[in-house]
């Protein structure tokens, strides 16, 4: 089981996400669904998501699509969008695939554009800005 700490900051109305070790879908959607019970997850909270250290993300095609009822939950609470810091190619191509399988189906009414990898470590005073210009673009 991956150690899935987090800060919320609140007077940002964002959550951050520091996971460490092995992540699993498991970890994943425990995680998700603590930010429900707790009430952190309300209107445009941004999570921003630092996946420097992990050792390995075990998130596969099949596995994603257990992540689209926890994101649309989410949207229902105000959810703005998420930030992830990708620093190795392999995590960029994971948050990739899990964005267009979110967006690809046809019955989710999940906008485009919620989930923004950045190769560059984002204060966590500019993550609003980044997502902001993200979206507007």
């Amino acid at each position: 089981m991956a150690d899935m700490k987090y800060i919320n900051h609140e007077n940002l109305n964002i959550v951050e996400l520091i996971p460490v070790g092995d992540v699993q879908i498991k970890d994943i959607l425990r995680y998700g669904n603590e930010l429900l019970d707790k009430g952190l997850m309300k209107q445009d909270t941004i999570e921003y998501v630092d996946m420097s250290n992990m050792t390995n993300l075990s998130v596969d095609y099949n596995s994603s699509h257990q992540l689209i009822t926890l994101h649309e939950e989410w949207l229902n609470c105000g959810w703005y969008g998420s930030v992830y810091y990708t620093p190795e190619l392999f995590q960029l191509g994971i948050i990739n695939m899990v964005g267009a399988v979110i967006k690809s189906q046809p019955d989710v009414k999940l906008p485009d554009g919620i989930m923004y990898p950045s190769r560059e470590k984002i204060p966590i005073s500019s993550v609003r800005d980044f997502l902001s210009c993200h979206l507007n673009t």
